[in-house]
C-alpha cells in the first residue's frame, strides 16, 4: 500500500527517498516529508531545480541528496536538530525555530539549547516593532526577569531600579 503525502505547494516534478524522508522536487523547491506520516516538514526554496536522486557516497560520507539546476549542482545533508535551530535563530527566524523546538518528540535533541533565550530574543524583535502583547507572552515564554521587561520602557522605571 502506497503512502499518502500532504499537499505540497505544486505538483512534484521528482521524488527520492533518503532515510525516512521523501524529498519533493517542484519548480521552486525541494520538500521534505515524514515518509512514515506523510507530512510536510520543510521547504528548502531550490529556484529552477530539474533533477533530484538521492545516492550513497561511502560509509564516511553516508547517503546525499544531489538536486541539479540547469548550472548547478547542490549536495542536501541532514543537519541535526539543534544545528538546525541554531541557523534559524542566527537568521532571525525565531518563530520557526520555536516551531521546530515545540515539534521535537525526543526533548534530548535540543536539551543543549537555549530554548528560553530563543523566546526571549523573539520577544525583543517584537517589542521593536510595537506587536506589545506578542512580546509579553514571548517574555513569560522565555522566563525573563520582570526587571529587564520593564527597563524597556524606561517611563515605567523607578530611578534606582533603572540603577539595578
Amino acid at each position: 500500500s502506497g503512502v499518502e503525502v500532504s499537499r505540497g505547494s505544486a505538483p512534484p516534478l521528482a521524488a527520492t527517498v533518503s532515510g525516512p524522508f521523501l524529498l519533493a522536487l517542484t519548480t521552486r523547491a525541494v520538500e521534505v516529508h515524514d515518509v512514515r506520516r506523510g507530512e510536510l516538514l520543510q521547504t528548502i526554496q531550490m529556484l529552477g531545480a530539474v533533477a533530484i536522486t538521492a545516492t550513497v557516497t561511502d560509509r564516511s560520507l553516508g547517503q546525499h541528496v544531489l538536486c541539479a539546476t540547469a548550472s548547478t549542482v547542490v549536495r542536501l545533508g541532514m543537519e541535526s536538530i539543534g544545528e538546525q535551530v541554531n541557523s534559524l535563530v542566527l537568521s532571525g527566524s525565531y518563530e520557526e525555530a520555536l516551531g521546530l523546538c515545540a515539534a521535537v518528540t525526543d526533548k534530548n535533541h535540543i536539551q543543549n539549547l537555549d530554548v528560553p533565550l530563543i523566546h526571549e530574543r523573539y520577544a525583543d524583535e517584537l517589542f521593536a516593532r510595537g506587536d506589545y502583547a506578542e512580546a509579553m507572552q514571548q517574555y513569560l515564554f522565555g522566563r525573563t526577569p520582570e526587571l529587564k521587561v520593564i527597563k524597556k520602557v524606561p517611563e515605567l522605571v523607578p530611578p534606582r531600579a533603572a540603577e539595578a
